[in-house]
């Protein structure tokens, strides 16, 4: 966790020998301060005291750095349940989860349904085959070898649900969240043949188009600073 509260009921950052509680579960915190991962407070037990939590990273710390921090790390209760968002926002309760690792078809279903007004930032944990930009619908498109199963995987799990006759429309939230991936780290390859690394962009997917078994990403790149600005100033994007 970024965060962590203080003997006056204060959200605090990890200082050595800082003294913390978790804001969840009230449990001590320890602060983790060393020379190269963002500084960061983690469970005495080692065991997070949410179910959803995936193990935080620097990726994950770095993007709520961006933020301020009461609407970074929020419980969000709905009847006898609560979990905590990665990040929502104080004026239209709109989350933002940042995913790092994989996550099955049916706990990002549970997410969509609980959080509902929300959107995915996705770590993108491969470089892409090949990227253009097209001159047509000045759209971008990333071919990717691999199975892009954030979205394929997702589309046959809510078939088989409406095959075994789950109204969708009541659960669903309305529009269907959007994914943003993170390249970060990785990159691609452009139509001019030279490999590019832009850890300053987003690519808010559009759709998919399999062919022969290859897979064409349509969508559109954002700038982070740009993500970031619209979520502050918006409240939602």
């Amino acid at each position: 966790m970024l965060y962590a509260l203080s003997n006056d009921n204060q959200k605090i950052k990890a200082t050595h020998k800082g003294e913390a509680v978790c804001p969840f579960c009230k449990t001590i915190v320890r602060p983790k301060c060393g020379d190269i991962n963002i500084h960061h407070w983690a469970h005495e037990t080692l065991k997070e005291c949410d179910t959803w939590s995936e193990g935080e990273t620097d990726w994950h710390r770095g993007w709520k750095s961006f933020f301020p921090k009461n609407e970074v790390e929020v419980a969000i209760k709905k009847g006898e349940i609560t979990h905590r968002a990665d990040y929502c926002t104080t004026t239209h309760k709109f989350v933002v989860e940042f995913q790092y690792s994989s996550l099955a078809v049916h706990e990002r279903f549970e997410r969509e349904v609980f959080y509902r007004n929300m959107v995915w930032v996705v770590k993108v944990n491969k470089d892409a085959d090949y990227c253009y930009i097209s001159n047509k619908d000045n759209k971008s498109t990333i071919f990717w070898s691999h199975q892009i199963k954030w979205i394929t995987k997702y589309s046959e799990f809510l078939v088989d649900l409406l095959e075994a006759g789950v109204s969708l429309n009541l659960m669903l939230p309305s529009p269907k969240p959007k994914v943003f991936l993170d390249f970060d780290s990785f990159g691609f390859w452009d139509e001019g043949g030279r490999f590019t690394r832009r850890d300053d962009l987003l690519f808010e997917i559009g759709y998919i188009n399999q062919r022969t078994g290859r897979n064409f990403v349509y969508g559109n790149f954002l700038e982070k600073t740009e993500f970031v600005d619209t979520l502050l100033k918006r409240g939602m994007i």
